[in-house]
């Protein structure tokens, strides 16, 4: 397999693992708190109210990510199909670099919208 079949592997993988476990979580995540599962920060864990919205939101945000890089990346690596293997490389890791931006950003998302919407304690703010 090339490094460009490699990649586009890699690329794959990783969207369809994000838009597969967003689902999910987005629309039947873990029903109990835990420590295995799930969207796992001391905010989301407070009450079962906090856990189901941050398992709910960050679900949201993950399965949109997924697509969004998904689309993305399959354009960006579809232009470099012909490439030298260096710029392929280059590509392959600027792809990898921005899903885990992107997958840090979910979770920073969900934190900002846990606080919108529950003080400290884990109380439903409104």
């Amino acid at each position: 397999m090339s490094l460009w079949g490699i990649i586009l592997l890699v690329v794959l993988i990783m969207s369809a693992t994000m838009i597969i476990l967003g689902l999910v979580f987005a629309i039947a995540g873990p029903k109990k708190i835990n420590y295995i599962m799930g969207y796992r920060t001391p905010r989301s864990m407070k009450n079962l109210e906090t856990w189901q919205f941050g398992n709910r939101t960050a679900g949201t945000y993950m399965w949109r990510t997924g697509v969004i890089l998904l689309i993305g990346s399959l354009i960006a690596l579809f232009a470099v199909i012909n490439a030298s293997e260096q710029v392929i490389q280059t590509a392959g890791m600027i792809i990898i670099i921005i899903h885990g931006v992107m997958v840090f950003g979910a979770v920073i998302l969900t934190e900002i919208k846990l606080r919108k919407y529950f003080d400290r304690n884990g109380n439903r703010k409104f």
